[in-house]
């Protein structure tokens, strides 16, 4: 081989290496900072829905910005950053080293890369497919117990790309928020049926909602409540009994958690003589008291 030759490979090879090193470099700092926040923060701020403070999506860039907990090239204006600077995140445990700090602060003013560049869009659910998912599992009950089944669905949020930890939020807040409302004496969840887990069933005796019109009351409510034309929409208004099988999840959460809907679907009484009465009702009757 001749020397120039030599010289050229030498060269080419300087260039390449050079240039995936400072890719290599530039790639790994994001993945740092997410094993850094996986590490000390996702614990209480999104693992299996975690979500003290609100802030289960603590490992989703997007939202990271558009909450203004990061504000890309602004360190200091970086919600985030201030509270890790101050001591104040992690909040159960010692202050991040100053090494740790320094490396947010870093990837912040550098414009806060992507923390999961590999992740892809979700794929869209449409009314439709939702509508089929429940048609099949209606289908898999036995003809007299469907009228006895309802579902919430989550199918809007995961179009909307919300992560994992957030629609896992979603899905504990709606299974505290029934067993709650519940008559039942024992603890159920919500069953997903879909493989995204966005459609919850839930079964009316469950909880005791068969007698006490608990879900009229919530889809009488519901500003969101459809009704559908089609085949298989048809098919479960018929096999439920109901006007509207399913409703938005976030939309229960919200709006069955407090007055007038939770009052109205446990039954407690308007007035304070309304509910003396109905205790000393229950009392004699030998059931437990309001």
């Amino acid at each position: 081989m001749k020397a120039r030759d030599v010289l050229f490979a030498w060269f080419v090879w300087t260039v390449v290496s050079t240039s995936a090193s400072a890719q290599d470099k530039g790639s790994s700092k994001p993945a740092r900072i997410k094993q850094l926040l996986t590490e000390h923060c996702h614990r209480c701020h999104g693992a299996d829905g975690a979500n003290e403070g609100g802030l289960n999506f603590l490992l989703d860039r997007r939202r990271l910005v558009a909450s203004g907990l990061v504000v890309p090239g602004e360190p200091k204006k970086s919600k985030l950053y201030q509270r890790i600077e101050a001591g104040e995140m992690p909040a159960d445990g010692e202050s991040l080293p100053a090494k740790e700090q320094d490396l947010v602060r870093t990837w912040i003013a550098e414009g806060a890369a992507e923390l999961n560049p590999t992740r892809s869009r979700p794929t869209f659910i449409s009314t439709d497919e939702v509508i089929a998912t429940m048609r099949v599992d209606l289908d898999k009950i036995t003809p007299r117990h469907r009228r006895f089944y309802r579902y919430f669905t989550l199918t809007h949020l995961h179009n909307a790309g919300l992560s994992s930890d957030e629609l896992q939020s979603y899905r504990h807040a709606i299974s505290k928020l029934v067993n709650s409302l519940s008559w039942g004496r024992e603890i159920v969840v919500p069953e997903p049926i879909d493989p995204d887990r966005t459609v919850l069933r839930i079964d009316l005796r469950s909880y005791k909602w068969t007698d006490n019109g608990a879900w009229d009351l919530i889809i009488a409510a519901d500003p969101y409540a459809v009704r559908y034309r089609g085949k298989d929409a048809d098919y479960c208004y018929e096999a439920t009994g109901t006007k509207v099988p399913h409703v938005r999840g976030d939309w229960f959460v919200a709006a069955a958690a407090r007055p007038p809907l939770y009052h109205e679907t446990l039954g407690i009484p308007a007035t304070a003589l309304e509910l003396d009465l109905t205790q000393a009702m229950l009392k004699g009757l030998g059931r437990q008291e309001i």
